[in-house]
């Protein structure tokens, strides 16, 4: 079995990239729902979010946009982008949670179905 090179240094290259944006995006906004939190706390949610995101996103994005996802300037300018926006994940995601926190299941599964509360702001 050949180990694929590329392939490894191509997610590497992603992740230093998503690391840097996220660093870069986090000095001008951090989530609401992680202000409160210890710096080391926030480093590490933010680390993660911003390593295993665009770890996983980089391709998809890169193969949305037809560009070539071997490219290593394409490959380090889609981990950027998407560590930089990986900070909103935890916001959208935070909210959402602490707007439905005493919601029945059920109830959330049919409002993100688009039969839920139509009244919820």
């Amino acid at each position: 079995m050949i180990f694929d090179y590329h392939y490894t240094i191509n997610k590497i290259f992603a992740t230093l990239s998503g690391i840097a944006g996220v660093i870069i995006f986090s000095y001008f906004y951090v989530p609401q729902n992680i202000k409160e939190k210890s710096l080391f706390a926030k480093g590490m949610i933010l680390g993660s979010v911003g390593t295993f995101v665009p770890l996983i996103f980089t391709g998809s994005l890169l193969r949305w946009m037809g560009l070539d996802e071997t490219d290593f300037e394409y490959i380090c300018m889609g981990g950027f982008i998407i560590g930089m926006f990986s900070p909103m994940i935890l916001h959208f995601a935070g909210n959402f949670g602490k707007k439905r926190v005493d919601r029945d299941i059920v109830e959330v599964i049919n409002e993100i179905r688009g039969g839920g509360n139509k009244n919820d702001n």
